[in-house]
C-alpha cells in the first residue's frame, strides 16, 4: 500500500496511470468506509483514465498521527486539496459518496480544488442531521444485492475506522448547508441517489439541481452503496456523464 503524509497523518492511496494521463478520475469514499468500495469502478475506468482513490484520515489503511486532527468541512476540503497536490493531479473528475460529496462541493466553492466535473452519490448541498449510530445502521443494513463478502467487508471497515474520525465527520457533515453558495458552482455536477438510500431525500437533491447551473439528477434502483449494488449500472452512468453529458454543454 502506497502512502503519503498530509497534515501529519498517514494517507493510504492507489494511483493508476491509464492511457490518458491528462484525464484523471478521483474516487472519494464516504463516512466509515474505505477506498475499497470503488474496486469495480477502478477496474472499469483505469485502462482509459488516470484513476486515484485514497482512504481519508482515520479510515481504512490511513492513520491518525497528528494531535487534534481537523474534521471541519473546510479542514477536510483542504485535506482533499493536499492529497491531490501530493499525487500531482490537476483538474480531475471527482466521484464522491455521501459525506465526501459535501466535501467535494466545499472544495469547489472555496476554490481549493479545480475539477472538470463531479458526480455525487447520495449527497446534496444541504444535508440532514447525521449521527454515528445512523452511519452504523447504513453499514450494517442487510442489502440482498450485496454479496456476503461485500457486506462483511463493509462492516469490518466501519468497525476498524477510528471512532473520532467517524464522530468528526458526522459533526461536520450533519446539517451542512451550502445552498447559498452552490449557485456559483460553474462545473458540471451530477447527483445520483439510490431510491432505497437512507442518507438523503430526493427533494433535497432536486433542490440542489435547481440551484447549480450545469447539473442533473439521476435516480437509480438501489440504496446506500450503488457502487457495490449496481456496479455496471453506475459505471455506465459515470461514462455517460463524462463522455456525453459534459461535452454536450
Amino acid at each position: 500500500m502506497d502512502t503519503i503524509v498530509v497534515g501529519g497523518n498517514e494517507i493510504a492511496f492507489e494511483l493508476k496511470q491509464g492511457k490518458n494521463a491528462e484525464d484523471a478520475i478521483v474516487f472519494l469514499h464516504g463516512i466509515g468506509t474505505s477506498m475499497d468500495i470503488w474496486d469495480a469502478q477502478i477496474d472499469f475506468f483505469s485502462s482509459r483514465y488516470r484513476t486515484a482513490r485514497f482512504d481519508w484520515k482515520g479510515h481504512g489503511s490511513s492513520r491518525l498521527n497528528a494531535p487534534n486532527p481537523n474534521f471541519s468541512l473546510e479542514g477536510l476540503a483542504k485535506d482533499l486539496k493536499h492529497v491531490l497536490s501530493e499525487l500531482n493531479i490537476r483538474k480531475p473528475y471527482i466521484v464522491a459518496h455521501d459525506g465526501a460529496g459535501v466535501i467535494a462541493l466545499k472544495a469547489d466553492i472555496e476554490d481549493l480544488v479545480k475539477s472538470k466535473g463531479m458526480i455525487l452519490i447520495n449527497a446534496a448541498d444541504r444535508m440532514d442531521k447525521i449521527k454515528p449510530k445512523m452511519v452504523s445502521k447504513w453499514i450494517e443494513n442487510k442489502t440482498p444485492s450485496l454479496s456476503m463478502k461485500e457486506s462483511l467487508h463493509l462492516k469490518d471497515t466501519f468497525e476498524h475506522a477510528d471512532e473520532s474520525a467517524i464522530e468528526g465527520w458526522c459533526r461536520s457533515i450533519s446539517g451542512a448547508n451550502l445552498a447559498d453558495q452552490s449557485p456559483y458552482i460553474s462545473i458540471p455536477v451530477e447527483f445520483i441517489i439510490g431510491k432505497g438510500n437512507s442518507v438523503i431525500k430526493q427533494k433535497a437533491v432536486e433542490a440542489a439541481v435547481g440551484r447549480i447551473p450545469k447539473s442533473r439528477f439521476t435516480p437509480m434502483n438501489h440504496g446506500d452503496f450503488i457502487m457495490l449494488e449496481n456496479k455496471q449500472g453506475l459505471n455506465e452512468e459515470i461514462k455517460d456523464f463524462l463522455e456525453i453529458f459534459i461535452p454536450s454543454l
